[in-house]
């Protein structure tokens, strides 16, 4: 292994362990519902307090999702480098510019591929009915 790749590797475990204590704060984190009542219990500051706690787990909840994706990313990047095949675009073969690895190091598309799927996901979701 050269020393580039262990920079690398080593770059991407780290935010790996990262992304990974993050989400394990958020599944540890205490529930709204688990938290004794206090101090204002007029049923205007409980519908208040409801409605922030919902908002704080949606949020979370989005928040978790987003951190168990970049995980599964990350991973994947690990493999393509035990590979042999990290910065090279999965879509196009063609070689991913640095400053988007280092900005970015799981990413699998180069600029041009992503913008492309981006692109066509919004038009899906823009023509899909409701």
């Amino acid at each position: 292994m050269t020393q580039i790749e262990k920079r690398v590797r080593d770059r991407i475990a780290d935010e790996l362990a990262r992304v990974s204590r993050w989400i394990g704060a958020l599944r540890r984190e205490t529930r709204p519902e688990e938290l004794e009542t206090g101090g204002d219990n007029t049923p205007l500051s409980e519908a208040a307090d409801a409605a922030q706690a919902i908002e704080e787990r949606e949020v979370n909840s989005q928040l978790l999702d987003w951190l168990v994706g970049r995980s599964v990313d990350l991973r994947r990047a690990l493999r393509r480098l035990d590979e042999g095949i990290y910065g090279i675009c999965e879509r196009c073969d063609e070689f991913i510019h640095p400053e988007r690895l280092h900005a970015l190091p799981e990413a699998a598309l180069c600029l041009k591929c992503q913008t492309e799927v981006e692109r066509t996901h919004a038009a899906r979701r823009a023509a899909e009915p409701g």
